[in-house]
C-alpha cells in the first residue's frame, strides 16, 4: 500500500530578546539556548538564528549551566570567543561525555573555533558513538563512508550507521536508506531502503527532504525501463513524480541551497530565478547553519560553496532556457570565492567546442548506462542530461543513426 508522505511545515520558534526588558525579569539559559540534541530539518535556521541573536546575553546566563554544553554553544555563536568555546569542549569531552565529544568533532569537521581537522573529527566520533550516542554513530558512519580523517571502509560505515538506526537516529535512517535503495556498493533493499527514508522524514531528519528528494528522483529515472521498479510509497511514476517536487520544495524551503537552484527547473519566471540565485550566492552565515555545524559532520550539508557551484553548473542547461536569466556572474561569483584550484566543475569544462561538448555527452551517457544501480552512475546521468540541455541551446538534434547529436537544420 502507498504510504502518504507527511510534512510538516516549519516550527515555530521566537527569537527570544537579547537582553532583559525593561520590568522582567532575566532569561535563564535554557530559554535563551535550545536543546542542540533535537536539531531537526525544519528547525536549524531558526534554532541557529536564536543561538546568535542571544549569544550575548547567554554566556552570562549560562556560566553555571551543570552541562556546560548551552556555554560552549553561546560561546561558539561569537567569533571572538570561539577558540574558547572549543576549548571547554574538550574539558568536557575528556570527563566522558559522549554528547560534548560528538559536539568538538562536529566542530573540528566544520573548523568552528579553529581550523578543520577531520582526523581529530573521526576520533571524537568513534568515542562519542562507542559511548553509545546515536548522532555520534552516524556522523562516525558517513566520516567512514566518505574517507573523512580515516580510510574509508564501506563496511564499517554501514556497521555503525545500522547501529544508529536501531538507536533512532533519523538521519542515519536517511542516509543508509538511500544507500539500500540505489544499492551503491551493496546488495540494494529497495523497499527496506524507502522505508527508511520515510521514516527520517517523519522525524524530521536533518538530511532526510533531500535523501528523499534524491530517492525520488533516482526512482523516476528508471520509468519505463528495465531498472528497479518502483517501491511502495509511490504506486505509479506520476505519484513517484510528485514526491519528488514535494521533497525537492521541502528541501528548497529548509535552506539547502543546492535544492534551491534545483527547485529553479520548475520554471519560476527570470526575475524569481534571480531572487533566489542572489540569495544562493550569499555566504552561508552562522544564523543559517550554526545548529547543524555544532552537532554534525561537515559531510552532512553539501550546500557549502562548492556544492552550490557545481549545482549551478549541473542545472546551467536548465537556466540558460529561461529568457532574459544571466547566471554567469552567480558562477563568476562562487568561483572567485572557491579560489583557483577550486574542484572540477560537475560537467567539467562547458565552455568548449562543439566536437568536444558531443564527446563529453558520449562518454557521460556510457557511464550513466554502464551500472544504473550505483550512485556514481547515477550522477553520470545527471551529467548526461545536463550536458544535452547544453547541446539543444547550441541547435543540436538527437541523432539516432550516429548515435549523438547533429546541427538540426542538417536532419
Amino acid at each position: 500500500m502507498r504510504r502518504s508522505i507527511k510534512i510538516a511545515t516549519a516550527a515555530a520558534i521566537s527569537l527570544a530578546a537579547v537582553g532583559p526588558v525593561s520590568g522582567q525579569a532575566a532569561r535563564s539559559c535554557t530559554e535563551l539556548i535550545p536543546d542542540l540534541s533535537a536539531v531537526g530539518r525544519e528547525s536549524v535556521a531558526a534554532l541557529s538564528q536564536q543561538i546568535v541573536a542571544n549569544a550575548p546575553a547567554a554566556v552570562e546566563a549560562c556560566a553555571d549551566d551543570d552541562t556546560r554544553l548551552r556555554l560552549i554553544t553561546a560561546l561558539a555563536a561569537l567569533p571572538e570567543s570561539a577558540g574558547e568555546a572549543r576549548a571547554l569542549a574538550e574539558e568536557l569531552a575528556a570527563t566522558g561525555n559522549a554528547q560534548a565529544s560528538n559536539m568538538l568533532g562536529a566542530m573540528h569537521s566544520n573548523g568552528i573555533g579553529g581550523a578543520p581537522n577531520d582526523v581529530r573529527a573521526a576520533i571524537l566520533f568513534r568515542q562519542a558513538a562507542a559511548a553509545g550516542y546515536a548522532p555520534a554513530m552516524y556522523n562516525f558512519g558517513v566520516t567512514r563512508w566518505y574517507g573523512l580523517g580515516l580510510p574509508a571502509d564501506r563496511d564499517d560505515a554501514i556497521n555503525w550507521l545500522e547501529r544508529a538506526v536501531a538507536a533512532g537516529d533519523p538521519d542515519a535512517m536517511s542516509f543508509l536508506g538511500l544507500v539500500l535503495l540505489t544499492g551503491d556498493g551493496i546488495v540494494a533493499q529497495r523497499e527496506r531502503g524507502l522505508d527508511l527514508i520515510h521514516s527520517a522524514v517523519d522525524a524530521k531528519g536533518l538530511r532526510s527532504a533531500s535523501d528523499a528528494k534524491s530517492a525520488y528522483d533516482y526512482l523516476a529515472s528508471f520509468a519505463g525501463s528495465d531498472g528497479p521498479g518502483i517501491p511502495p510509497h509511490a504506486d505509479t511514476i506520476e505519484q513517484t513524480s510528485r514526491n519528488y517536487e514535494a521533497f525537492l520544495k521541502l528541501s528548497a524551503a529548509s535552506g539547502d541551497r543546492r535544492f534551491m537552484i534545483a527547485e529553479l527547473q520548475l520554471g519560476p519566471s527570470a526575475n524569481e530565478s534571480r531572487e533566489v540565485l542572489d540569495r544562493v550566492v550569499l555566504p552561508l552565515r552562522p544564523e543559517d547553519r550554526l545548529a547543524a555545524w555544532l552537532t554534525h559532520a561537515a559531510v552532512t550539508y553539501g550546500d557549502g560553496d562548492q556544492g552550490v557551484y557545481e549545482q549551478l553548473m549541473l542545472y546551467r542547461g536548465f537556466l540558460l532556457m529561461s529568457p532574459g536569466l544571466d547566471i554567469q556572474p552567480y558562477i563568476d561569483t562562487i568561483a572567485q570565492r572557491l579560489g583557483e584550484n577550486a574542484a572540477a566543475d560537475a560537467v567539467d569544462g562547458l565552455d568548449v567546442n562543439d566536437a568536444t561538448l558531443v564527446s563529453r555527452w558520449q562518454e557521460t551517457t556510457a557511464e550513466c548506462a554502464a551500472s544504473p544501480l550505483s550512485v556514481d552512475a547515477y550522477l553520470g546521468c545527471a551529467k548526461s542530461e545536463a550536458l544535452a540541455q547544453l547541446l539543444w541551446q547550441r541547435g543540436f538534434c538527437p541523432d539516432s543513426r550516429q548515435d549523438g547529436w547533429t546541427r538540426c537544420e542538417e536532419k
